[in-house]
């Protein structure tokens, strides 16, 4: 299989960290992830990386200072990857992210597959224990709109999150074999 970037997008509690990790053990290819980037500096301010909203503003602010390119290129800076090999990148939460990491990546190919709750009982089980606010008052933040509204649309394979995690990670393999 040609090195290529798998990106995941979905909606908080449809299983992406679970799925992303599954998938970079399986193909034995490193994971990055937007979300720890974002914990870290949060972290390192001093502030609640627990919280949704916290982050979502931290995140918001690091795009405003930095500019998309650098911001991709800090969460690829992140973690143990080199350039031209096999990457897994969880937590694609902008269409901006998705094409700035196409252009930074190129001329390797990259992917986005989205996850779909198709029931709200799956997230429920997913979010249970985890400091996820079950209500849903933090996706109606500016960061969750366009993974509910245009991800889907721009994802090149898009899973029902409620499969079991065996599916969801063959489906993915199967899917990258076939490019």
């Amino acid at each position: 299989m040609n090195p290529c970037a798998i990106c995941f997008s979905g909606r908080i509690g449809s299983g992406k960290t679970t799925i992303s990790s599954e998938v970079a053990s399986h193909l034995q290819w490193p994971r990055l992830s937007f979300g720890d980037y974002v914990r870290a500096v949060t972290q390192n301010r001093g502030l609640n990386s627990a919280s949704r909203e916290v982050l979502a503003t931290v995140g918001g602010e690091l795009i405003e200072s930095q500019g998309w390119d650098q911001f991709c290129r800090n969460v690829l800076k992140s973690g143990s990857w080199k350039h031209g090999s096999g990457l897994v990148i969880d937590g694609i939460r902008h269409i901006e992210a998705i094409e700035q990491l196409e252009k930074i990546l190129f001329p390797m190919r990259t992917f986005l597959v989205h996850l779909e709750l198709v029931g709200s009982d799956v997230s429920s089980q997913r979010q249970d224990g985890k400091g996820i606010d079950p209500s849903g008052i933090t996706e109606q933040h500016s960061t969750e709109r366009q993974v509910v509204l245009d991800l889907p649309k721009h994802a090149d394979l898009v899973l029902a999150a409620d499969l079991s995690v065996a599916v969801l990670v063959t489906s993915v393999v199967h899917f990258l074999r076939s490019r």
